[in-house]
C-alpha cells in the first residue's frame, strides 16, 4: 500500500470515528466533498495546507495523525497490473474457469511485464481486470502468482497456440463489481 492510499484511509477512519459524513466534513472545512472522496480513496495528492485544514476539521494534530494513524498498519507497496478484457474472458476469469491471461510477446508488453534491461519478470502482487473501457466497467482483483513465457492455451485464447507472456492467476481478492 502506498503512502497516498494509507493517508486517505486514515482520514476516512478518523472522519468515521468522529461520526462525520464526507459532506459534513467538507462543509466544516469549506472544501468540496468530491475532493474528500478522492483523498480517502487514494486518488488525489494532498498538499500540506489541505491536510492541515482537514486535520483541524477532524480535531486532531499532525503529530497525532502521523503517530497514531499513518504509521500503523501495513506500509508495503502493492504492485497492481491493470488489464482490460473482453466480456468472454472477464466472465471466465470471474467464474474461476480461466487460470491464465495471455499477452503477445511484443515491445509494449515487454516494457510492462519485464524489468528494464534484464530478462527478469516484474513482480506484481495483484492483477486488476476491467471488462471494457467504460468509466463504470466491472472490475475484479486477483492474486498474480507469476509471469512467464509460454504457449497460450486454445481454450483460453482466440488464437492458435503462440509464444506469449502467461500471467498465472490465483484467488479472487474482490468480488466482480463496479468500482467507483
Amino acid at each position: 500500500m502506498n503512502i497516498q492510499v494509507r493517508i486517505g484511509e486514515c482520514i476516512r477512519e478518523l472522519r468515521e470515528e468522529k461520526e462525520l459524513t464526507q459532506l459534513q466534513l467538507a462543509k466544516k472545512i469549506k472544501m468540496d466533498r468530491t475532493f474528500i472522496t478522492h483523498l480517502e480513496k487514494g486518488r488525489r495528492n494532498l498538499s500540506v495546507q489541505s491536510l492541515a485544514k482537514i486535520l483541524k476539521g477532524l480535531d486532531t494534530t499532525f503529530a497525532n495523525f502521523f503517530q497514531e494513524g499513518v504509521t500503523t498498519g501495513p506500509m508495503t507497496q502493492t504492485s497492481i497490473l491493470h488489464l482490460t478484457l473482453k466480456k468472454k474472458w472477464f466472465d471466465m476469469i470471474a467464474s474461476g474457469d480461466k487460470k491464465e491471461e495471455y499477452r503477445e510477446c511484443k515491445e509494449y508488453w515487454s516494457t510492462r511485464l519485464m524489468e528494464r534491461g534484464t530478462d527478469k519478470f516484474r513482480k506484481y502482487d495483484v492483477v486488476r481486470f476491467r471488462n471494457g473501457y467504460a468509466k463504470d466497467a466491472p472490475s475484479m482483483d486477483l492474486v498474480c502468482k507469476k509471469i512467464s513465457l509460454g504457449l497460450s492455451k486454445t481454450k483460453w485464447s482466440d488464437k492458435p497456440p503462440i509464444k506469449c507472456f502467461a500471467i498465472s492467476l490465483g484467488e479472487k481478492l474482490t468480488p466482480n463489481k463496479k468500482r467507483a
